[in-house]
C-alpha cells in the first residue's frame, strides 16, 4: 500500500466480515508500505473486498 501526509486509517473487510486490524496508511512523506492480512481460504466464487476509511490517523496534524 502507500503511505502518506494526507491520508487516514482504513479497515478491510470480505463480504461484509472485518479481516484484520484497522490499518493506518499515514506517513509523514510518502512511501511503500506492505500489510499482512490473515491467511484465509475461501470457497470459490465472487467476492467483494472493502477497504473502509474509519477516520483521521492519530499521527496527522490537523490542519487549518
Amino acid at each position: 500500500m502507500t503511505r502518506s501526509y494526507d491520508f487516514g486509517r482504513y479497515r478491510v473487510s470480505l463480504k461484509g466480515v472485518p479481516i484484520g486490524g484497522t490499518m493506518d496508511f499515514y506517513h509523514a512523506t510518502t512511501d511503500n508500505w506492505e500489510y499482512h492480512l490473515p491467511d484465509f481460504w475461501p470457497d470459490p466464487g465472487k467476492y467483494v473486498l472493502r477497504l473502509e476509511c474509519v477516520g483521521r490517523s492519530a499521527g496527522r496534524a490537523r490542519v487549518g
